[in-house]
């Protein structure tokens, strides 16, 4: 019974997000901020909330398709939280001929956003002048525990130079400090020859959350 539970799980095609690596409280308000917010429904299968003060907050439910019977909802900020400590993440993006074409990038997470730059001579910038959805993907290797989050959205260059100061400052705390970005002039000044660095803003519109280990469970988001 335990097998088939889990093959069902994942056949949904889903991420691993563990949860035993789930951020506390403390780190994850660090990371994404806090807010205020009113559950106006809650259950095993669905969570619904509003927050003033704040951004909406999206809808949560679990797919009974691809969860155990006693697997439950991952909230939102959970979700968050993982995109925030996430050091390493993937960015499919589609070419011209409908092709896709996936590489890991270093993300950042700001005001429930994600953010990526590339050199304008990379395959994902040029795919992203024709087509601007992208899937996000965030999690690890490991089947009994953890947690992945998938996003889908639309990724659009960043020009306005206070934003890029603060994405400069987040890049700054990633690993080791290696990440460095000067800015000037709303754009991030290229060391590279004969190419810009830009950075891109993916809005997610849709995301999943796919809970390992025994409940598994995947959550929709609507954002």
């Amino acid at each position: 019974m335990t097998t088939s539970r889990r093959s069902r799980s994942a056949g949904g095609g889903g991420c691993d997000h563990q949860r035993d690596h789930r951020l506390p409280i403390t780190s994850a308000a660090r990371l994404i901020g806090t807010s205020r917010s009113i559950v106006l429904a809650s259950s095993n299968h669905f969570r619904y909330a509003i927050s003033f003060g704040g951004l909406m907050k999206p809808s949560e439910r679990i797919d009974r398709r691809y969860s155990d019977d006693d697997g439950r909802v991952v909230p939102w900020t959970e979700a968050e939280a993982r995109l925030a400590a996430a050091e390493l993440a993937w960015v499919v993006t589609v070419r011209p001929d409908g092709r896709p074409h996936a590489t890991p990038m270093v993300p950042v997470f700001h005001d429930r956003k994600v953010y990526f730059h590339t050199g304008s001579k990379e395959v994902k910038y040029a795919n992203l002048r024709t087509n601007p959805h992208v899937l996000v993907l965030a999690g690890d290797t490991a089947w009994e525990q953890g947690l992945d989050v998938a996003i889908e959205g639309t990724a659009v260059p960043v020009t306005d130079d206070a934003l890029l100061q603060k994405l400069a400052e987040l890049y700054r705390a990633r690993w080791d400090g290696r990440w460095q970005l000067d800015i000037k002039d709303g754009a991030i000044v290229s060391d590279l020859p004969d190419s810009e660095v830009v950075a891109f803003e993916v809005t997610p519109n849709r995301a999943f959350s796919h809970s390992k280990g025994d409940p598994f469970s995947q959550t929709n988001y609507r954002l």
